[in-house]
């Protein structure tokens, strides 16, 4: 569920299957909606408000699933995860879905942490932001890897730490042993 993202019926058939990115110079095809297509390129260019959230949409669903992002398109989602600030909305999005599923984007609730949250018009105004914050790892927490994909996770740093499935954890007191044991460091970890 985290990974839907509702353009409207006209703009998901036009967007079809194209990459995400940004289009320069690109003609309005839309009327007033900033959404682009560069149908050579095959990239869609998605309203500046809706990039922080289809990013950390993207980035969750590459670390939840094991699906690998060119490295270009990662940078691109880390970029505007890191620009755009999660949205009143997104939380309360966020909160309903795990509500559902069972478990939170981790990418939503990093932002949510660093206080980075900006007011959106689509949501009631009672949605608590302090509700989604996990508290601050510490010190003491082990390193977590994933059997699965062979990526370890820090406890600080890392946002996909707490969403290892518990099937695929494999617990080591630090970086190094997780190494030693062929795992590598999460390419969202900071």
């Amino acid at each position: 569920m985290s990974t839907m993202i509702l353009l409207g019926r006209s703009l998901n058939a036009v967007r079809s299957n194209y990459k995400w990115g940004l289009i320069p110079g690109e003609a309005r095809e839309f009327g007033r909606c900033d959404f682009e297509v560069d149908r050579a390129q095959r990239v869609a260019e998605p309203p500046e408000s809706a990039r922080g959230m289809i990013a950390r949409i993207k980035l969750y669903f590459a670390d939840r699933y094991n699906i690998r992002l060119s490295s270009q398109q990662r940078q691109l989602f880390q970029s505007w995860n890191a620009i755009h600030p999660v949205t009143d909305w997104e939380l309360e999005r966020d909160r309903r879905i795990a509500k559902y599923q069972g478990w939170h984007n981790p990418y939503v609730l990093e932002r949510a942490r660093l206080g980075t949250v900006s007011p959106s018009n689509n949501v009631p105004q009672s949605t608590d932001v302090q509700a989604h914050q996990t508290a601050p790892p510490t010190d003491t927490e082990v390193v977590r890897g994933n059997r699965r994909s062979g990526v370890y996770h820090l406890a600080s740093g890392c946002p996909s730490y707490h969403s290892i499935s518990n099937a695929n954890i494999v617990e080591f007191d630090n970086e190094s042993n997780a190494i030693e044991a062929g795992f590598r460091k999460a390419g969202n970890c900071r």
